[in-house]
């Protein structure tokens, strides 16, 4: 058995910056029509998750500071940028974790 468990990696979108998402998103007409749908999709996979005893780990696309990485990366704002971004966050806190 190995010491390390399985992180599932989703991504979280605050209530307030919904409509902001939807504008600034090239794949927006993918997302759930309201915050509440999505919510409860996203509910559902952390629980399926954490039910087979995978860690979940959160991570709120921030309205700014995606778009000026996606710039600066020169990607278009949608779900494959998302994944990308969320996984320089998850790798970067955890090189800060291991300092």
């Amino acid at each position: 058995m190995s010491d390390e468990q399985e992180i599932q990696l989703i991504l979280w979108y605050n209530e307030e910056d919904w409509d902001t998402y939807r504008e600034l998103f090239s794949d927006a007409h993918l997302l759930p029509a309201t915050y509440e749908q999505w919510r409860d999709m996203a509910e559902q996979q952390v629980q399926a998750a954490e039910a087979a005893g995978t860690l979940v780990a959160k991570i709120t696309i921030d309205t700014t500071r995606f778009p000026a990485w996606c710039a600066k990366q020169n990607l278009p704002l949608d779900a494959e940028s998302r994944t990308r971004f969320a996984i320089e966050i998850i790798q970067r806190q955890q090189m800060l974790n291991q300092l």
